[in-house]
């Protein structure tokens, strides 16, 4: 497995690489993201504009923590004369619920819950999607937004309890479609346990731990459920319980170009992106 991660670095440039090559770039405007889905909607957000930013994900440089990159990209070129306009969008991520300082570097934003889908999710952007999908049933927007959230509420804690205590379960086991079919938190609970590859004495453990964290946790979903959970639990309850079909007609992908464009609808041309992301609160400044 280390030998397959070194071998996807080879060819990638590393940071300051970058950095270099995009210093040579004359009136560029420049966005920093973290991965590939944040680059899918920032595309899909400005397609109608007239002067696009150039996005580059630092999924696809040598890293090993992608948010870390963005910020200190941000803090170098903030530490640079340079001829380009550029920005950074980072995720929360533990941030709220550890109750840490978020990094106030000048052009750096977060969104405004623990990552871009749950920002989606929670705002009215989802429900007009929704309505678009279902014929302009909004009243079954809170409906399956709830359902959403509840299967993948359990599945974050156990994530969070892993990462928090260093315990560095593999989660590859877990099967999405059968955790939608369990019938409340504890059945999912007790199925993400069993496909941990942990003995009895390290389940009671877990088990245990969910107990003491249970003030911890107990916040509002969209600061603690992982956006790639959420968005392949969404993927399947809509396809499941709104389309009705049994192909994955609605991917995770399909469902992020969906809410770009549900964002970008009544809009013909977005002048400046960063400036009507901070106007809607889809993002939250750093300053």
């Amino acid at each position: 497995m280390i030998l397959v991660k070194a071998m996807s670095q080879v060819n990638k440039l590393n940071e300051t690489e970058l950095l270099n090559e995009i210093r040579m770039k004359l009136n560029k405007k420049v966005l920093f993201v973290e991965g590939k889905t944040d680059k899918t909607f920032f595309e899909v957000l400005q397609f109608n504009t007239s002067q696009k930013y150039e996005i580059y994900t630092m999924s696809s440089i040598q890293t090993v923590n992608c948010r870390k990159s963005v910020i200190e990209i941000i803090c170098k070129l903030n530490s640079m004369e340079t001829n380009i306009e550029y920005f950074g969008v980072i995720d929360i991520d533990d941030s709220f619920i550890d109750k840490e300082v978020i990094n106030t570097e000048r052009l750096l934003t977060y969104y405004g819950a623990r990552d871009l889908e749950n920002m989606l999710f929670q705002s009215n952007i989802f429900c007009i999607y929704f309505s678009m999908l279902n014929k302009n049933n909004i009243a079954e927007c809170t409906k399956i937004r709830n359902s959403i959230y509840e299967v993948t509420y359990p599945l974050a804690i156990v994530r969070y309890i892993s990462r928090k205590e260093n315990l560095n379960y593999s989660f590859d086991n877990i099967s999405y479609k059968k955790i939608c079919g369990k019938k409340n938190r504890e059945e999912i609970i007790e199925y993400i346990i069993s496909h941990l590859s942990i003995d009895k004495t390290q389940k009671n453990k877990i088990l245990e731990l969910i107990r003491e964290y249970s003030d911890v946790i107990s916040v509002d979903p969209s600061y603690i459920c992982n956006g790639h959970d959420l968005l392949e639990i969404a993927s399947y309850i809509i396809n499941r319980d709104t389309i009705k079909i049994n192909a994955d007609y609605y991917s995770p992908t399909q469902i992020i170009h969906s809410l770009a464009l549900a964002l970008i609808n009544p809009i013909s041309i977005i002048q400046n992106l960063i400036d009507y992301c901070l106007e809607r609160k889809i993002l939250s400044p750093c300053i």
